[in-house]
């Protein structure tokens, strides 16, 4: 597959990639060996050699020509392995990984002579395109690169606890080992060892609820509410291949599908969504061609929060607040040229507005 490099320079991207340990890599133990043979091993289990050239892979059978260190992880007591250079007869890269480093292309960079999915899966792989970080890609944006911008510490909480096999850092098997003692008391210290194992076990699983609550709730209201707002024109893929706009009054109501990057919802379903932002030039004069001819687009959503942040400030204490209507006119009219929907100015009001102003009953001037 073309992958934009020559085969030499794809061949040495792929050894500093796996030397850095910027991508995963998931190794078969030559069936040979003694204690580990036939398994396959991954993580922490692994120790990657930190310098790797092109010449140290055999290309072909997707393997390392010398034994590359492997052992248990740490604080496994009850292991009955140790750390030493074991024969490898097949690597596989981790996909979210290869999403991340190589998405921009069809495939990655390939340790194979042929397309091999567990060496360089494609980059539109469900599972990777969850795992994978926020985009560096310029927009237009799938909806999960989109998520990344609009909440990164709750994508990166998901991709993080989302793995099969959730990272758990040192402190956590501390904890693990605290309350496994706090259980059973009476019990020794390497008495223990098989309950650290149930407790790192339920921790991971917590992890992994965690990650699914986050990717089919938390994450999804908060792209619906942000596509709702406006400033972004939402395409999707038809039968024929033709992109088509989606209309701004139902993105709010659509259901995102991060792994597939679709918009469900009412029966419909759109396909391959794509989210590029709106850039709202300057407001031509009122008569001019240039205004009669320019289409009429959202004001972007920094414009329209600076109108109502400034219009807080500078509205008269002695004044009667204004209604949610009275915010939506005057909003229309600070924005002649451009269309501002009900829904943008009702999540700004209950985001910015004073209490004053959305409190129930009937409302009275302050006075000054």
């Amino acid at each position: 597959m073309e992958t934009g490099a020559s085969k030499p320079e794809a061949m040495a991207e792929v050894c500093a990639a796996i030397a850095d340990r910027a991508v995963g890599v998931r190794v078969l133990i030559d069936k040979s060996v003694s204690d580990v043979g036939g398994k396959t091993l991954e993580g922490r289990l692994v120790g990657v050699p930190t310098q790797l050239r092109p010449e140290d892979f055999d290309w072909v059978a997707s393997r390392p020509l010398k034994p590359w260190n492997t052992g248990p992880a740490p604080r496994d007591y009850a292991a009955m392995w140790i750390w030493k250079p074991r024969r490898i007869v097949r690597v596989d890269l981790a996909t979210a990984d290869v999403a991340r480093i190589w998405g921009g292309r069809h495939s990655a960079p390939e340790l194979q002579g042929q397309s091999s999915a567990n060496i360089a899966a494609p980059a539109d792989h469900a599972k990777a395109e969850i795992n994978s970080p926020k985009a560096t890609e310029p927009p237009p944006w799938n909806l999960w690169q989109f998520a990344w911008t609009v909440c990164p510490l709750l994508c990166k909480a998901a991709a993080r606890f989302g793995q099969d096999d959730p990272p758990i850092a040192a402190k956590g098997y501390i904890r693990a080992e605290i309350r496994a003692s706090r259980r059973y008391p009476s019990l020794q210290p390497w008495e223990t060892v098989g309950l650290v194992g149930e407790e790192i076990a339920r921790r991971k699983q917590e992890m992994r609820r965690f990650a699914r609550h986050l990717i089919n709730s938390e994450i999804p209201t908060r792209v619906r509410r942000k596509l709702a707002v406006g400033g972004y024109q939402v395409t999707s893929s038809g039968a024929s291949g033709k992109r088509t706009a989606l209309p701004q009054e139902i993105l709010g109501g659509l259901e995102p599908d991060f792994y597939h990057s679709r918009l469900k919802g009412d029966g419909a379903e759109f396909r391959d969504v794509r989210v590029m932002p709106i850039e709202v030039s300057a407001t031509p004069a009122a008569g001019s061609e240039s205004s009669k001819a320019a289409p009429s687009l959202r004001p972007s959503d920094a414009s329209l929060r600076r109108w109502y942040v400034d219009r807080i400030g500078a509205w008269p204490r002695t004044q009667k607040h204004p209604s949610a209507d009275r915010d939506l006119e005057d909003a229309r009219r600070a924005f002649p040229q451009n269309r501002v929907n009900r829904e943008s100015v009702r999540l700004l009001r209950a985001e910015l507005a004073p209490k004053d102003w959305t409190r129930f009953g009937r409302r009275k001037p302050t006075e000054a």
